[in-house]
């Protein structure tokens, strides 16, 4: 009897398994959320990208990260106030495997020109806060693109923000593979990790994505109440949020389940 019912729920499970990812639960997936955040979900094909970029479809072999991808995509775009969503233009996401642009391989790229955020939903699937916090890292370039008028704007009052004489890198592509620069281990007095030292935007960016990871949030906050560069980011982001999108209330960030 034992084992008729274990062999019964494995059969219960298995079917369960293969139809939460299969091609058309995932369709049904993509077009729930095209309804919910009103932008175009591309898995299936791929749309015309301002740079030339290397990727690979998703198919049957991959359709378990993916769909298991596309919830996570879900829950941290959630985050957003849809009046927000609709506010920055954002025209389409893509999942897609592979994703390269200049012979490196990037975890997601910001079309910021065509408004279309690329995700690949397999790069770092071995740690899914990282997963999180990129999706919200590469969202705000578009952000800063479509509010500031240029994704590498280098805003005059983050900078002064900084410490006298601090200068930051060559940019995020200069470090992309090294190993540390994305660990959180405030290497410096007014920044979250070295990455954030590459460029104001990856600055800018690694603030804003942080704000909506528990995980990173609970980290800058052992740090902020000894650190008034990092208070000062963090209050600088939440300010320009708002001018945006009255949503971002003080409410709204007490609120915020991360």
């Amino acid at each position: 009897m034992k084992r008729l019912l274990q062999i019964i729920i494995y059969f219960i499970v298995s079917v369960q398994f293969s139809y939460a990812h299969d091609y058309e639960s995932i369709k049904d997936l993509c077009q729930n959320l095209e309804e919910k955040y009103s932008i175009n979900i591309y898995f299936e094909d791929f749309p015309e990208t301002t740079w030339e970029i290397g990727y690979t479809l998703a198919d049957e072999t991959n359709y378990e990260k993916l769909y298991t991808y596309i919830l996570l995509f879900d829950e941290e775009f959630s985050k957003y106030p849809s009046s927000f969503i609709d506010k920055t233009n954002l025209e389409g996401v893509v999942f897609a495997h592979s994703l390269s642009i200049s012979n490196q391989y990037r975890t997601a790229i910001p079309d910021y020109y065509n408004e279309i955020l690329l995700l690949d939903f397999i790069r770092g699937d071995y740690n899914k806060v990282y997963q999180r916090h990129v999706i919200h890292h590469e969202f705000y370039h578009m952000i800063e693109e479509e509010f500031n008028g240029n994704a590498y704007w280098k805003d005059p009052e983050w900078s002064e923000l900084n410490a006298d004489g601090f200068k930051y890198g060559a940019g995020g592509s200069s470090v992309q593979g090294h190993s540390n620069v994305y660990s959180y281990t405030h290497p410096h007095e007014g920044f979250i990790n070295l990455y954030s030292e590459s460029a104001i935007e990856e600055d800018k960016a690694e603030m804003f994505a942080t704000l909506f990871v528990k995980e990173e949030f609970d980290k800058l906050n052992e740090w902020i109440p000894s650190d008034a560069i990092l208070m000062a980011k963090m209050d600088y982001m939440m300010n320009f949020l708002k001018t945006i999108d009255g949503a971002f209330s003080e409410e709204y960030w007490e609120e915020l389940e991360r």
